[in-house]
């Protein structure tokens, strides 16, 4: 009877740690998944806030809309270029860089804004266009001086006059012409 009293104890302790190990496996799986679920939910959060993240600058928000816009890797890679093009023709040209976020966030603008009037790929096309223009010295008209006041002539239309003759963005450019206008 001994025998089978130290025989039961043996089963029951060796039941009672199997039981034990038992927990602590389970504790540690479920630790384990705990931990991965919380680095899941980090990574996607990681991934969500760089999605969100606001481009500091006015040349990344532009980049940013023009990636997200312009579906083809050519038309991409094409406006990116124009971009660096603009950004030296502005250094040469001594443009401060409050002028060249200006411009940039109104081609942004021209992307971004859409209007039942103007589908979205004419807005494409003329923020394409523009950007080609304002990289590219050849459009600029030989003989306009630099001081020409954005005002209707023979030689010049008024965005052409602000975009190429003129230091300050297209805008103060554009309400400088719709003063005269009013006078």
């Amino acid at each position: 009877m001994k025998r089978r009293q130290e025989a039961e104890k043996r089963r029951q302790e060796e039941e009672a740690e199997k039981q034990k190990q038992e927990a602590q496996r389970k504790e540690q799986e479920e630790a384990a998944k705990l931990k991965q679920q919380q680095e899941e939910a980090e990574r996607k959060r990681k991934e969500e806030e760089e999605r969100n993240k606001k481009p500091a600058t006015a040349e990344e928000q532009l980049l940013k809309t023009a990636d997200e816009k312009f579906k083809s890797e050519t038309d991409k890679s094409e406006f990116k270029n124009d971009m660096d093009d603009f950004q030296n023709r502005a250094r040469a040209r001594n443009l401060p860089q409050q002028e060249i976020d200006k411009t940039y966030g109104q081609v942004n603008r021209l992307l971004q804004e859409g209007s039942a009037a103007v589908p979205e790929e004419h807005r494409q096309l003329a923020a394409k266009t523009l950007m080609h223009q304002l990289g590219r010295t050849e459009y600029n008209r030989p003989g306009l001086p630099q001081y020409l006041q954005c005002h209707n002539s023979s030689r010049a239309n008024p965005h052409q006059t602000a975009v190429y003759g003129r230091r300050d963005s297209s805008h103060q450019c554009h309400q400088r012409l719709m003063d005269s206008q009013r006078r």
